[in-house]
């Protein structure tokens, strides 16, 4: 995959790294537009850290980016919907729902209904 001509392996590493440096909100959406142009199952866990930040339009840039790389994140919110952050798990629940998943509470846990 490319952007301007310019192939992931080129473009990963810098816009991770400034993704978690930045601060202007406007600069991290234009990242997080880039790195889910890239396609590139490796920038999800930079995605995921970047639902931390305080501005919300990041993070529903960040659900974004997620839902067009696709299927290679459903493992990922898999795992934290085992986990202990609620914010988050919601963040996945909206992803995996609009990825086509249905997704239940049994108990204290969810499951994925595929």
């Amino acid at each position: 995959r490319q952007i301007f001509g310019l192939k992931n392996d080129f473009l990963l590493d810098p816009l991770v790294k400034m993704l978690m440096k930045e601060n202007d909100t406007y600069i991290k959406r234009a990242i997080i537009d880039a790195l889910a142009e890239l396609k590139d199952e490796r920038v999800i866990v930079a995605l995921i850290a970047a639902w931390d930040d305080k501005d919300p339009t990041v993070k529903m840039n960040v659900n974004w980016a997620l839902e067009k790389i696709g299927q290679p994140v459903v493992p990922y919110m898999k795992v934290i919907l085992e986990g202990s952050d609620e914010g988050k798990k919601v963040k996945a629940i909206q992803v995996l729902y609009r990825l086509g998943y249905l997704i239940r509470k049994v108990e204290d846990r969810y499951e994925i209904i595929e």
